[in-house]
């Protein structure tokens, strides 16, 4: 992957051609590129985990089997969907402890007012994984092939 916002570049190898589309084996790469100099996270992000796996790309250059292109994935939504993912459950925990000690004593139950956060968070929880089960669906990343790469450039 190079960059760390916007659109991701792969490397893949065209496997399939089916109309304006394609079907591409692409590696895992490692999470940063290394394209930055002096990247305070480098040395954990060096790790040789690769593991290929085949996408659905658009294949506006008009790729064909065996070809090696490049993929550009827009990371907008991407991006969205990981502070989905990682932040509104944080949110439902937090807020539904907040809500659960503020309200207790509203309604008259201000000696379990801990238990009353508890139900209350893992409602906050459940309500975010809700959200996330709807709106996850909207967050698909899209692929597409922006060029042939010249078979003399390609590693050995």
């Amino acid at each position: 992957m190079s960059g760390c916002g916007g659109k991701l570049n792969e490397s893949a190898v065209v496997i399939a051609v089916d109309g304006k589309s394609a079907t591409v084996k692409m590696v895992r790469s490692p999470a940063c590129s290394n394209d930055h100099k002096d990247c305070p996270w480098g040395s954990f992000t060096r790790q040789e985990a690769l593991s290929e796996f085949t996408i659905e790309a658009l294949n506006p250059v008009q790729a064909k089997p065996d070809d090696t292109v490049k993929i550009e994935i827009e990371t907008g939504d991407y991006f969205k969907a990981l502070f989905l993912v990682f932040i509104l459950p944080i949110i439902g925990i937090l807020g539904g402890y907040l809500l659960g000690l503020a309200a207790a004593p509203l309604f008259g139950l201000a000696n379990h007012g801990q238990i009353v956060a508890g139900v209350l968070s893992v409602a906050g929880i459940l309500m975010s994984l809700l959200i996330l089960r709807h709106e996850g669906k909207r967050f698909k990343p899209e692929y597409i092939i922006t060029r042939v790469l010249p078979k003399s450039t390609l590693p050995e």
